[in-house]
C-alpha cells in the first residue's frame, strides 16, 4: 500500500506529509473537509506541501463522504462537486455502510456494473483500488495547485477541549515515557559500571501501547462514549504508575553507581530532563532525606515550602540529559531574591525577619495608580501586580526599559465562563457565537503561601458556581521569568466551557503555535471568513505572540 488512508479526523496538521513520505508512502486521502461549517475548501486534487516543504499528492472524494451508496446521484454529484477537473479528470468514490454498517453491499455492487460505459452518463465508473487510483491520477495529472500547511477542520472544535482529564494524562504519560527512555539509556551507555536496574522492553512496549490505543480517534479528542474514558483513566493511570517506578529506578541505579564515591554522603544529584543547558532551576530537596545525610542548612539563600517537608535552592548549569553533582555548599548563593510588597499588609501574615530578602511596606504611590489593593512582587526579570483575587493587573518588564506589558484598564488571568450549546454534538463542537454569549466568573480570595526570597507562592480558590470551583497556585521563582499558573478545576457545569484570558499590549497580526516537528502561524484578526472559522485553535507545548523585537509566549504542561 502507497496510500496514506485517512478519511475521518478533526483536521489535518501540518508535519503530516513529512511523516508521509518518511513512512514509505507516496499519497495522502481524506474527505473528512467537506463537512466545514464556514467556507468550502477550493481543491479537491492538490499537492499538499506540509511544514518541511514535503509535498504529497492528496485527493479529496467529491463525493464528500466515505460512505457513498453507488447511486446515480452520487455519480452526478461526484462529477459537478470536482474542483479540479482542469488538471485532472478522475476521483475517487468510497462506498458501502460504515461505523459497522456492514460495509458494501449487494445492491451497491451492482448498481456500479450496470453504471459502467452508459452512453450520455456524466462519467466512465469501474472498480479498482487505491494504489491504482493514486498511481493513474498521478501519471495523468498536471499543473495541479499546492496547498501548505495545516488543513484546519472548520467543525468538531470542541475535540480541543472536552475530556479535559485525558488530554492532560496523555501529555503526563509521553513525558514520563520519554524521561525513561532517556534514562535508560544512559544507563546503556554506562551499563558495565551499573547494576539495580532492569530495562525490560516488554513492559515498555506495553506502557507504550496504552498511550497509543487512548490516542485513537475517538479517545482522545473527547468524543468517545463515557465507559471509554473509564477504561482510558486506567490505561493512563497504570502507564504513570509503572513509568514512575522505572524512572525512579533508573535514576538511582545511574546515581548509586556514578556518583555516590565521587560526590561522597552528602551530594546532591539533579537531572536535567530536557535536551538542552539550564542554566538556573529551581529545586526542591526533602528536608528528611537531607538530614539523614548530616548536612547542614543553616544557609541564607535557602527556603522552605509551605509545609516544611522541602527546602529550596538553586541548581545551575545543568547539561542537556546530563546530571550534575553538588554538595549543599555549591547551590548558588548569588540570587537576586524575589521581593514582596503590598497595599494589604494586614493580610500578608508571617514574614521573613530577613529584610534583604522580603520588604513589606505600604505602597502610597502605587494606590494612586491603582485604587484596588495589590500584592507586588518584583524579581530580577518583572514587577508583578496581583489583587487579592490573583488577577494579573499589572506585569512590568524591567529588563526592557519597564515596558508594561497588561494594557490599561484590563487584567490578566481573568476566567471566564461562556455558554457551550452547539448546532449538533456536545461533544464535538464549540459554535463561533458562543464567544457572544460569555461573562465574568465570580471571584474568590487570594492568600500568600510562600514569600521569598526563592519563590513566591500566591493561593487563589473561586467558587465559580455552587457546584464548581477553581483553586491556583501562582508560582514566581526567583530565577526564572516564567509566572506559572498551576490551576485545577472542580467541574460539574452542563453546556458551559471555560476559559482564562491574558490580554497583551503586543500589536501582531499572527501567533505562533507549537506542532510537532515545528511551528505554524494563524492569525489573530477576523478579516475574513476563514481568518473567523479559526475561532479555537490548538498547540502543543507553547503560542508565541511576538511584534518586532518583543514578545510574549503561553506555555503548558
Amino acid at each position: 500500500c502507497s496510500v496514506f488512508w485517512l478519511p475521518d479526523t478533526f483536521g489535518y496538521s501540518a508535519q503530516l506529509p513529512q511523516i508521509v513520505k518518511s513512512a514509505g508512502l507516496k499519497y495522502f486521502f481524506t474527505q473528512k473537509l467537506s463537512w466545514n461549517n464556514i467556507n468550502r475548501f477550493p481543491n479537491t486534487t492538490f499537492n499538499w506541501v506540509g511544514l518541511d516543504g514535503t509535498p504529497v499528492l492528496t485527493h479529496f472524494s467529491p463525493a464528500d463522504t466515505y460512505t457513498a451508496q453507488a447511486s446515480v446521484r452520487d455519480i452526478s454529484f461526484m462529477v459537478k462537486n470536482n474542483k479540479d477537473k482542469e488538471y485532472t479528470n478522475t476521483s475517487l468514490l468510497v462506498y458501502g455502510n460504515g461505523d459497522g454498517g456492514g460495509g458494501p453491499l449487494k445492491a451497491m455492487l451492482e448498481r456500479i456494473d450496470r453504471m459502467q460505459n452508459v452512453k450520455g452518463f456524466p462519467a466512465s465508473v469501474k472498480h479498482g483500488d487505491p494504489n491504482e487510483f493514486y498511481e493513474r491520477l498521478e501519471k495523468n495529472s498536471r499543473d495541479m495547485v499546492s496547498w501548505k500547511g495545516e488543513l484546519y477542520f472548520e467543525l468538531h472544535r470542541g475535540t480541543y477541549t472536552s475530556q479535559a482529564k485525558t488530554k492532560k494524562y496523555n501529555r503526563t504519560c509521553e513525558g514520563l515515557l520519554q524521561t525513561v527512555e532517556a534514562l535508560s539509556a544512559i544507563y546503556l551507555v554506562h551499563g558495565k559500571m551499573m547494576s539495580g536496574f532492569n530495562y525490560s522492553k516488554k513492559e515498555m512496549d506495553k506502557m507504550w501501547k496504552y498511550v497509543l490505543l487512548n490516542q485513537f480517534h475517538d479517545v482522545l479528542p473527547g468524543s468517545c462514549i463515557g465507559l471509554a474514558y473509564e477504561d482510558a483513566t486506567k490505561f493512563h493511570e497504570e502507564v504513570i504508575k509503572s513509568s514512575s517506578e522505572f524512572r525512579d529506578n533508573a535514576f538511582s541505579a545511574i546515581v548509586s553507581s556514578l556518583f555516590t564515591q565521587k560526590g561522597g554522603n552528602d551530594a546532591l544529584i539533579v537531572y536535567n530532563p530536557r535536551p538542552w543547558l539550564r542554566k538556573s532551576v529551581l529545586v526542591e530537596l526533602g528536608v528528611v532525606d537531607v538530614m539523614k545525610r548530616g548536612i547542614k542548612l543553616d544557609l541564607v539563600d535557602v527556603q522552605y515550602n509551605s509545609t516544611g517537608e522541602k527546602l529550596l535552592a538553586i541548581a545551575e548549569n545543568l547539561p542537556g540529559y546530563g546530571f550534575k553533582s553538588f554538595s549543599i555548599e555549591e547551590f548558588s548563593a548569588a540570587v537576586c531574591p524575589i521581593q514582596v510588597r503590598t497595599t494589604k499588609r494586614a493580610d500578608l501574615g508571617v514574614i521573613s525577619e530577613d529584610e534583604d530578602y522580603v520588604l513589606v511596606t505600604p505602597l502610597t504611590t502605587l494606590t494612586k495608580q491603582f485604587p484596588e489593593e495589590l500584592v507586588i512582587i518584583e524579581t530580577q526579570y518583572f514587577k508583578a501586580s496581583f489583587d487579592w483575587h490573583g488577577r494579573l493587573v499589572s506585569l512590568i518588564d524591567v529588563l526592557s526599559d519597564n515596558r508594561e506589558i497588561i494594557p490599561n484598564n484590563e487584567k490578566g488571568n481573568v476566567f471566564k465562563m461562556f455558554e457551550d450549546v452547539p448546532l449538533y454534538w456536545d461533544a464535538w463542537d464549540v459554535e463561533v457565537y458562543h464567544l457572544e454569549k460569555g461573562w465574568d466568573v465570580p471571584v474568590g480570595d487570594m492568600v500568600v503561601e510562600e514569600y521569598g526570597p526563592l519563590r513566591v507562592v500566591l493561593v487563589v480558590l473561586h467558587q465559580i458556581t455552587n457546584l464548581s470551583t477553581i483553586s491556583q497556585r501562582i508560582v514566581i521563582s526567583a530565577v526564572s521569568p516564567v509566572i506559572e499558573f498551576d490551576t485545577t478545576v472542580e467541574w460539574h457545569e452542563n453546556r458551559r466551557l471555560l476559559k482564562v484570558e491574558f490580554p497583551v499590549e503586543i500589536m501582531c497580526d499572527y501567533a505562533t503555535y507549537e506542532t510537532q516537528f515545528g511551528y505554524i502561524q494563524r492569525p489573530t484578526h477576523y478579516n475574513t471568513s476563514w481568518d473567523l472559522a479559526r475561532f479555537e485553535v490548538c498547540a502543543h507545548k507553547f503560542v508565541d505572540f511576538s511584534e518586532h523585537g518583543y514578545g510574549v509566549a503561553l506555555l503548558n504542561d
